[in-house]
């Protein structure tokens, strides 16, 4: 689903996007930057916060085994949990250095390439944040479990 709409994302800023001028997309590309930077520095800390929290509910998601689509293999909730916000780093990662880096190339590019790097570089920053959102939500409906909690 996410995919999915990544991909609508990249269409539809490789087709509006014929209008920007080099120097939008220069402009543009230093504002991601500082966004993914900040983006990358809270995903890291709320990674930190996951590894190490131990609680009842952490625990049991620990224990709960979802549907897996790894050779079969058993999958729980937590590394579910664990394993996207370890993606979401490594993307973060990976499309800051791409925005580090388009400066030095956007003059030796041609302008179709230049869009079109723009394009996939902007729908991913928009995937990661949609993604960022979901892993969230997940590990907050994971702490707030009520289901072990007496009733008072």
């Amino acid at each position: 689903m996410y995919f999915s709409f990544t991909l609508f994302i990249f269409s539809v800023i490789n087709y509006y996007g014929r209008e920007l001028t080099i120097e939008d997309i220069k402009s543009l590309v230093s504002n991601s930057i500082n966004l993914l930077g900040i983006l990358l520095g809270f995903v890291s800390a709320v990674f930190t916060v996951v590894i190490t929290i131990s609680t009842d509910e952490v625990n049991d998601a620990k224990r709960k085994e979802i549907s897996g689509f790894f050779n079969k293999t058993k999958t729980f909730l937590y590394d579910e949990i664990v394993s996207s916000f370890i993606f979401l780093v490594i993307l973060l990662a990976f499309l800051l250095i791409l925005n580090f880096a388009y400066p030095i190339f956007i003059n030796h590019l041609s302008y179709n390439t230049i869009i079109q790097t723009f394009s996939m570089s902007t729908s991913f920053l928009i995937f990661s944040i949609i993604r960022l959102a979901s892993t969230i939500f997940d590990f907050y409906f994971v702490i707030t479990s009520t289901k072990n909690r007496p009733v008072k």
